[in-house]
């Protein structure tokens, strides 16, 4: 029989650590994704290189694909023509991801500094 110490006590332990450890998690994940999708959103500016598209760990083919899959769900109208695709709508999904990578950002900070304070308390 094991005893009902170590049991209790390992549970314990590794769910503090992994409590301490959310907000480090949460600036990180929140730093590296508005820094990728800020490089993506500077790759979709218009201004074409020779090289595009370029392989991972360029965001170039998935933003081809993600265009690709909006022009095929929201096809022009009959009798027009859709010059740009949807360009713009890639634009505003990738800002308003750059904006949820920062809000995890700044609430992984705001819960580090609150921790430490009430450290120092």
């Amino acid at each position: 029989m094991i005893g009902k110490e170590s049991v209790g006590t390992d549970n314990k332990c590794a769910l503090g650590n992994c409590m301490r450890r959310f907000p480090v998690l949460l600036i990180v994940l929140g730093f590296l994704g508005a820094l990728y999708f800020g490089w993506a959103l500077s790759r979709i500016t218009g201004e074409w290189d020779d090289q595009f598209p370029r392989p991972w760990p360029y965001p170039d083919g998935w933003l081809g694909v993600l265009n690709h899959w909006l022009v095929m769900r929201y096809p022009a109208s009959p009798g027009f023509l859709n010059l740009d695709g949807e360009i713009e709508t890639i634009r505003l999904m990738l800002k308003a991801w750059i904006g949820v990578c920062l809000l995890g950002l700044g609430v992984g900070v705001g819960i580090l500094f609150r921790r430490r304070r009430s450290k120092g308390e």
